[in-house]
C-alpha cells in the first residue's frame, strides 16, 4: 500500500507526463485531420499527425493513472503499448523521405520494410505468447541503425547539394538530435551511468514541434510553388489560345467547324485557317509529340514558322518541306505530324499534303462514299532532306471533309479499346446535319466512348462542308 504522500507524489509526476501526452495526442489528431481534409490532401501532414497520435497514445498508456481510469487490464495495456512501439517507426521513416532526395528513398523504403516485417512478427508473437514487447533489444538495434542511416543519408544529400539546408531541415535536424539525446540519456540512466530521469517525452515534445514547423514550412512552400506554377500554366494557356483562330473564317463557299480540347492546361495540337487569293482557304493542322508545356512551346514555334513560310508558298507539299527544314535540329527530340489542305471553290477541288498525319476523310455527296486521302511523308523535324508530295482531288458542293489529330481515333474506353477510325468513318457517312452538328456528334461519341476514363491525348477536329 502506498501512503497518501506517495500517491500524491506519483500523481504529481504522472500528471506532468499526462499533460505532455494529451498535448502530443491532440497535435497528432489535428494534424491528421488537416492532412486528410486539405485540398489537395497533405499526406506528409497526415503521417506527421500519425506519429504524434501513436506516441501520445503510447505515452498515456504507459502512465499508471490512465489504464486505471479507463479500466484497462495490465495485459491489454501492455499489448496496445507494444503494438504502437512496433508501428511508430514506420511512419517516422516516411516523414524523412519528404526531406531527403529521391536517390535516398530506396534506403528509407528498405528500412521501412525491415520495420514492417519486424512489426508483423513482433505483434503476432506477442499475441500468441501473451508476452507483450518480446523483442526490445532487436527494436533498439533497428532504431539506432535507422537513426544513423537517416543522419548519413541527409548529410550526404546536403553535401552533394541534392537538397538545400533550409530552415525546415535545420529545424527537423535540431528536434531529431534533441530527441535522440534524451533517448540516449534514459538508456544510460537505466544502467546507472547517469542520475535516473525520464526525459524522452520532453525530447519528443521538442522533436514534435520542430518537425511540425519543418513540415508546415515545406507544405507552405510547396503550396506556394503550386499556386505560382498554376498561374504560369494559366497564363501559358491564355497565350496558346490566343494563337489559335478566334473562329472559322467567314466565307460564302464553305461551312467550317472546329473543336480543340487539350488534355492538360496547354497542349501540342495546333490548327489554323489561311485565307488565300481567289476565295481559296488553307487548312492547317498539326500534332506535336508529347504533352504539356514542352509540346505547347513547340506548337507556338510552329505557329510562328507557319506565318512566315506561308508568305513564301501556299502549295501544300512546298509548305511542309519549308516547315520541316525550319524544325530539323530545333525541336529538341520532338517531332510533329502535320497536314495542309488548300480548298479551291472555283475549281471545286482540294490540294493536300501531310507529314506523318492521320488521313483526311472526304465524304462525297454524289455517291455517299467516304474516301481516305493520304499523301504522307515523314513527320516534321526528323530529316532535313525529307520530301513531300501533294495530291489534288475533287471537292464538289455538298462534299465534306474531316481533318483531325490522333487523339480522336486513339481515345480509349475503360477496357482500353480505341475509338478507332471505323467508328469515326461511320459517323461521317451517316450524319446529315450541318458541319457544326456533325462536329458535335463526333465529339459526343468520343466522350461517350471514353466514359469514366480520363482523356489521354489532345483532341482537335476540323469539319468543312462545301456549300
Amino acid at each position: 500500500m502506498h501512503s497518501d504522500t506517495e500517491i500524491r507524489a506519483i500523481l504529481s509526476v504522472d500528471l506532468v507526463y499526462f499533460a505532455i501526452g494529451v498535448l502530443i495526442l491532440t497535435v497528432g489528431l489535428l494534424s491528421i485531420l488537416q492532412g486528410v481534409f486539405s485540398r489537395p490532401r497533405q499526406r506528409i501532414t497526415a503521417f506527421f499527425g500519425l506519429i504524434g497520435t501513436l506516441y501520445g497514445s503510447r505515452l498515456l498508456l504507459q502512465l499508471r493513472i490512465v489504464p486505471f481510469v479507463l479500466g484497462l487490464s495490465t495485459y491489454l495495456d501492455r499489448q496496445m503499448w507494444s503494438a504502437m512501439n512496433y508501428v511508430m517507426p514506420i511512419a517516422g521513416i516516411y516523414i524523412w523521405t519528404y526531406f531527403a532526395s529521391p536517390r535516398s528513398h530506396k534506403w528509407f523504403r528498405i528500412a521501412a520494410g525491415c520495420f514492417g516485417v519486424f512489426a508483423v512478427v513482433g505483434i503476432t508473437h506477442d499475441l500468441f505468447t501473451h508476452s507483450p514487447w518480446s523483442y526490445p533489444k532487436i527494436n533498439g538495434v533497428l532504431v539506432i541503425a535507422t537513426s544513423l542511416l537517416t543522419a548519413i543519408l541527409l548529410v550526404a544529400d546536403i553535401r552533394s547539394r541534392y537538397i538545400p539546408l533550409d530552415g525546415a531541415l535545420r529545424s527537423a535536424g535540431i528536434g531529431f538530435v534533441v530527441f535522440q539525446l534524451t533517448v540516449v540519456y534514459d538508456n544510460l540512466a537505466a544502467i546507472g551511468v547517469v542520475p535516473s530521469a525520464w526525459t524522452e517525452p520532453f525530447g519528443f515534445l521538442v522533436f514534435l514541434f520542430a518537425m511540425g514547423y519543418a513540415v508546415q514550412y515545406r507544405v507552405s512552400r510547396d503550396h506556394n510553388r503550386m499556386v505560382t506554377m498554376q498561374a504560369e500554366m494559366d497564363q501559358a494557356r491564355r497565350i496558346q489560345m490566343s494563337i489559335l483562330p478566334a473562329g472559322p473564317p467567314a466565307t460564302p463557299h464553305f461551312q467550317i467547324a472546329a473543336k480543340y480540347e487539350p488534355m492538360t492546361s496547354v497542349a501540342g495540337d495546333l490548327y489554323d485557317f489561311l485565307p488565300l487569293s481567289g476565295d481559296r482557304i488553307g487548312l492547317f493542322i498539326a500534332d506535336v509529340s508529347g504533352h504539356g508545356l514542352p509540346a505547347a512551346l513547340v506548337a507556338s514555334m510552329l505557329k510562328t514558322a507557319l506565318s512566315i513560310e506561308s508568305r513564301v508558298t501556299t502549295r501544300p507539299a512546298e509548305l511542309l518541306a519549308e516547315l520541316n527544314r525550319a524544325f530539323c535540329g530545333q525541336s529538341h527530340g520532338q517531332y510533329i505530324t502535320a497536314a495542309f489542305a488548300v480548298l479551291d471553290p472555283q475549281a471545286q477541288s482540294l490540294s493536300y499534303a501531310a507529314a506523318g498525319h492521320p488521313p483526311l476523310l472526304l465524304w462525297r455527296s454524289s455517291s455517299g462514299t467516304l474516301d481516305a486521302v493520304e499523301q504522307n511523308g515523314l513527320p516534321l523535324g526528323i530529316l532535313p532532306i525529307a520530301e513531300y508530295s501533294e495530291v489534288t482531288v475533287p471537292f464538289a458542293r455538298g462534299d465534306r471533309l474531316a481533318m483531325y489529330t490522333d487523339g480522336i481515333v486513339e481515345s480509349e474506353n475503360v477496357a482500353e479499346e480505341e475509338f478507332g477510325s471505323e467508328r469515326l468513318s461511320a459517323i461521317l457517312k451517316d450524319s446529315n446535319g450541318s458541319a457544326g452538328e456533325l462536329l458535335g456528334t463526333v465529339i459526343t461519341a468520343v466522350e461517350r466512348w471514353r466514359g469514366q476514363r480520363e482523356q489521354s491525348d489532345d483532341l482537335t477536329l476540323l469539319i468543312v462542308e462545301h456549300v
